[in-house]
């Protein structure tokens, strides 16, 4: 899978380490699929136009059906463990919405409504 890193995590010493742990953590989930999917690690601080509490990282995962966008928080990208989970329940996510989207158009395709 094709990541990007914003320009502004890689500017930060403290938080692009932990980026790349989470990005490669990423890589290895998504290992073996052949969903053509590209990733997106961004900083994102507002939350609904107030500050984040606690302050994370935003991931959106891109395919040719839509995008999941989840948020890291970064208390969660220096704990290993966590990171892992956080990891883990990002792809679950992705292939879920994947899943919904692929049922919904399916079922489009064949006229039938929810």
């Amino acid at each position: 899978m094709q990541q990007d890193i914003d320009g502004l995590i890689r500017r930060d010493a403290r938080l692009l380490p932990l980026v790349e742990l989470a990005r490669h953590q990423l890589d290895e989930e998504s290992e073996g699929t052949v969903l053509p999917a590209r990733a997106r690690w961004y900083l994102g601080e507002l939350m609904d136009g107030k500050p984040a509490d606690p302050p994370g990282v935003w991931v959106t995962v891109t395919d040719e059906l839509g995008s999941t966008t989840r948020r890291i928080p970064v208390v969660d990208l220096e704990n290993p463990s966590y990171r892992q989970h956080a990891v883990i329940r990002l792809w679950g996510d992705v292939l879920a919405d994947r899943s919904e989207r692929l049922k919904r158009r399916r079922l489009a395709a064949a006229g039938v409504s929810e």
